[in-house]
């Protein structure tokens, strides 16, 4: 019985506790107002009570002064030491996390409504102070007296909520739920960044190591993201909050790759990913553009850093993304410039690990865009590949033939792949991209990969049927058969 009494309680307690920090985050000042307000109340229930059960009772002149005079003293010693250490707890926070974390106590009505209470009561006292020459006996004047004494404990007792009030405030993880509060779609304009003050403290987060605030943060500014973007029209304003949303997001990926925070950098890919899922679902072409620029970024970044595991899980998002649009868009009927772009960013994080020697990370590159090329065959996906060969030649790396021999090799079975099913448009597709490839290894002096590029030419030319693909491979065999008379 007491076990379920006290699960009752437990529960109930829960959802008060639930309602008043929505009320707080939400509609502060209705609730402070109506804390500040119940109390005032009190005092003035608890005032004519005391008026009413002792009608007789005569208060001596002296004993009221002195009374009055101690709790106008009091009030004002107290208010003064509580707002300076409320301020000077607001500089704390905001020298450590950001400047604008000001605003969230600024525009939180508790601070203020304790203020005017106590100027109220101490304004009260005085005049009531003033106002006694003589002994208090009548009615009005003991009302009086006793408002002012319960007015002066209960505004005590307001300490207590006020300086747990604070408290939260002070917590980074509770400005961030305020500020998501803050922020208002419908008063939104152009050229306005929602999210500044947001990204301000998560960055503050990040340079502390506060990676729980930073998690939270980033939760919060995604659902605000998509709640903004949903809610707005499409247009310049529409495109400037997605640019800087995206911005302030990768330069959260940035800082985590710069200090080596791994876990924490696959959650904010993991949450990209998540916004890019929504952005399908929506159609949004303009949210995966600038997702698709910061996968990117931050890919090429851990590359910089040699940090495999991100470069490769940003890879893998980047083909799950592409897929994800192809499966909307052919169901949809239409195309677009996304899964090339996507796939586009794959090619240049492996372009970028080519330089930095990270010959898993370049073979997972090639591999990724081979096999969705496999099974998207109606993309024109043949250049990515030859461009990360192409930034191996350039780099003049000890592993540059095993990348250079890994694409030749893909692209010469995805071409008896596309020759298989009749696909001719994906195979000319390969012949042109052979043939400039050739030309590069040519003009770079690579004697061998021309060889092989023209193996593969000369392979098309025999499995392709009669006509337009094997009189394509025929010329381009041709320009280099002075030269290559062994291709």
């Amino acid at each position: 019985m007491r076990e379920k009494m006290f699960t009752a309680f437990s529960e109930k307690s829960d959802e008060l506790s639930e309602k008043l920090t929505y009320l707080d985050n939400r509609k502060p000042l209705y609730l402070w107002v109506s804390v500040y307000g119940g109390f005032f109340c009190l005092a003035l229930f608890f005032a004519g009570v005391s008026t009413w059960l002792w009608p007789g009772l005569i208060f001596n002149s002296d004993s009221v002064r002195y009374i009055l005079g101690a709790l106008i003293q009091s009030q004002a010693a107290v208010i003064s030491i509580v707002v300076t250490l409320t301020l000077v707890a607001v500089q704390w926070t905001a020298s450590t996390y950001s400047p604008r974390v000001v605003e969230v106590f600024k525009r939180h009505p508790n601070m203020w409504l304790l203020l005017f209470s106590y100027i109220v009561s101490i304004t009260f006292s005085t005049i009531l102070l003033t106002s006694i020459t003589g002994d208090v006996s009548s009615f009005l004047q003991r009302f009086s007296v006793f408002c002012a004494i319960y007015l002066g404990i209960f505004l005590f007792v307001t300490l207590f909520p006020y300086i747990l009030n604070t408290m939260n405030l002070l917590n980074a993880e509770k400005i961030l739920v305020r500020l998501s509060g803050l922020i208002n779609v419908s008063e939104i304009r152009v050229g306005d960044d929602p999210f500044q003050a947001f990204f301000d403290i998560i960055y503050g987060a990040i340079r502390n190591y506060d990676m729980t605030t930073m998690s939270t943060g980033i939760g919060l500014a995604q659902d605000k993201f998509e709640e903004i973007v949903g809610g707005h029209e499409e247009g310049e304003g529409r495109r400037y909050i997605t640019s800087r949303f995206f911005n302030d997001i990768k330069r959260c990926g940035l800082l985590l790759t710069e200090i080596g925070e791994e876990i924490f950098v696959f959650e904010i890919i993991a949450q990209i990913k998540d916004i890019g899922e929504w952005a399908v679902g929506c159609d949004d072409a303009d949210v995966l553009h600038y997702l698709n620029i910061t996968l990117q970024d931050i890919g090429i970044a851990a590359t910089e850093k040699k940090s495999r595991a991100v470069v490769e899980y940003v890879m893998t998002n980047l083909e799950e993304l592409a897929q994800l649009v192809l499966e909307e868009e052919e169901e949809l009927g239409n195309h677009s410039l996304n899964i090339p772009n996507l796939i586009v960013s794959i090619s240049l994080i492996g372009q970028t690990a080519v330089r930095y020697d990270m010959d898993h990370s370049v073979c997972f590159a090639i591999h990724k865009i081979s096999n969705f090329w496999r099974e998207s065959p109606l993309l024109p996906l043949a250049l990515p590949n030859f461009n990360i060969a192409m930034s191996a030649i350039e780099s003049h790396s000890p592993l540059a033939d095993n990348y250079v021999n890994l694409v030749i090799s893909s692209i010469d079975d995805l071409s008896e792949s596309f020759l298989e099913i009749g696909n001719e448009g994906a195979v000319e597709e390969i012949l042109d991209a052979l043939h400039l490839f050739a030309h590069f290894a040519n003009e770079k002096r690579e004697k061998e990969t021309v060889v092989k590029s023209l193996d593969v030419i000369s392979k098309i030319r025999e499995s392709a049927p009669p006509g337009k693909l094997k009189n394509l491979a025929e010329i381009y065999l041709n320009q280099f058969g002075l030269q290559y008379p062994e291709a």
